[in-house]
């Protein structure tokens, strides 16, 4: 799209900063104890933002569309751990963290190059809008978690 090579510095730059006032912002506005509905919000929030990068022809609405969709995947980070930790028994937590860890991490190992191929085949925006539209099961499935008593 044209981005100039010497700007890639003030990007990352950019990105980084919105990585750390993301996280903070949640503290304001979520509530205690809605953390589910918060990150489900966001989830649909960033669904909604990254659809239309398939329309994106010009530089600055391609970079508002990557800043803000950094700032919504950022965001909820803080109340997903309190989310998590809240139903699981404190003596099993570093257990089930680092399982979490593990799969998370497969995960990644198969989503990578999976990612790189389509980028390759079917473009950077149809790589970006197929993850947004790839998010409507995992908000579905989010949604359908029910909240129970938390464990101590």
């Amino acid at each position: 799209m044209g981005f100039p090579e010497y700007a890639f510095g003030y990007l990352w730059s950019a990105m980084t900063a919105i990585g750390m006032i993301a996280p903070l912002t949640a503290s304001f506005l979520s509530k205690k104890g809605k953390e589910k509905s918060f990150i489900l919000t966001v989830m649909i929030i960033l669904m909604l933002i990254t659809l239309p990068v398939i329309f994106v022809y010009t530089l600055i609405p391609a970079i508002i569309i990557l800043l803000l969709s950094l700032f919504f995947i950022y965001l909820p980070k803080p109340l997903e751990r309190t989310f998590f930790h809240k139903y699981i028994p404190s003596k099993l937590r570093a257990t089930i963290g680092s399982i979490e860890s593990m799969v998370l991490s497969i995960a990644a190992i198969i989503a990578a190059p999976l990612t790189g191929l389509s980028v390759d085949h079917l473009g950077p925006k149809t790589t970006i809008f197929l993850s947004a539209i790839l998010m409507i099961p995992a908000i579905i499935v989010f949604s359908k978690i029910q909240e129970s008593k938390p464990q101590p």
